[in-house]
């Protein structure tokens, strides 16, 4: 199922509404009831890029049953500003995918451009390019808003990228360590030392990041501002388990 519509973010970064976040839906269709698990996938413009996101979307379809697919929700994100590329790709998963689009399995986003700054006259830090700076400034404001998008589908979210595959039985093996630490004071579980791959939130905890990264993307990569964040809000609440959700 596919719908499109005009409305748009507003200019500057905030809080989006419900409505609007069901407006840059361009894929999929919501489901009524809250899921146990979202997995969010920002994907740009690159070579191979279709070949690279299909591989990790039918490994997420491989190695989850039937019954374990309507308790989760992933969501793919063209973290594009090309429109025309956007509608095209969005068109060519739900080709292949339309079984799981109806179902509420998966929903494809796209990036309004009125959310984002204007990218210009960004700091330079580490010595980097103007260009390296907008790409990871960008890359900064395109997870909060896959954040904000994703807040309220499911209890917990997990990120991911569009060139992994995932474990067999990784859903059983996420579910089984939550339930291990359900009653725990914890923030941020990682199952996986990569960059932001396999870090693992509570849904509730997706909106104060967002705020954060729209706070600081000018300062430091995404995946270099999670220990700012986490020294704010737990300092001693980051948790990493060794346990594959990825090959």
């Amino acid at each position: 199922m596919q719908h499109t519509s005009t409305t748009s973010l507003p200019a500057n970064p905030g809080r989006p509404t419900a409505t609007v976040i069901d407006s840059v839906i361009i894929g999929g269709r919501p489901r009524q009831e809250k899921g146990f698990l979202t997995i969010g996938i920002p994907t740009v413009k690159r070579d191979q890029n279709a070949t690279y996101l299909v591989s990790t979307l039918d490994s997420l379809i491989e190695h989850t049953t039937a019954a374990e697919r309507e308790q989760i929700v992933v969501v793919v994100f063209l973290a594009d500003f090309d429109t025309d590329y956007n509608r095209n790709f969005s068109s060519e998963i739900s080709r292949q995918y339309s079984q799981h689009l109806d179902s509420g399995f998966m929903q494809i986003i796209q990036a309004p451009r009125s959310f984002y700054p204007t990218l210009e006259e960004l700091k330079i830090k580490f010595k980097d390019s103007p260009e390296r700076v907008r790409w990871r400034s960008k890359q900064c404001v395109d997870y909060a808003f896959l954040f904000q998008c994703c807040r309220n589908l499911s209890e917990y979210y997990l990120q991911l990228e569009d060139d992994v595959v995932s474990a067999r039985n990784f859903f059983t093996g996420i579910k089984e360590y939550l339930e291990r630490v359900r009653l725990d004071d914890w923030t941020m579980l990682e199952f996986s030392e990569l960059g932001f791959i396999g870090k693992l939130f509570r849904s509730s905890e997706l909106q104060r990041f967002a705020d954060f990264l729209l706070l600081f993307y000018q300062e430091l990569p995404a995946d270099l501002l999670l220990n700012p964040f986490l020294e704010i809000v737990q300092p001693t609440k980051r948790i990493f388990k060794r346990y594959p959700i990825t090959q």
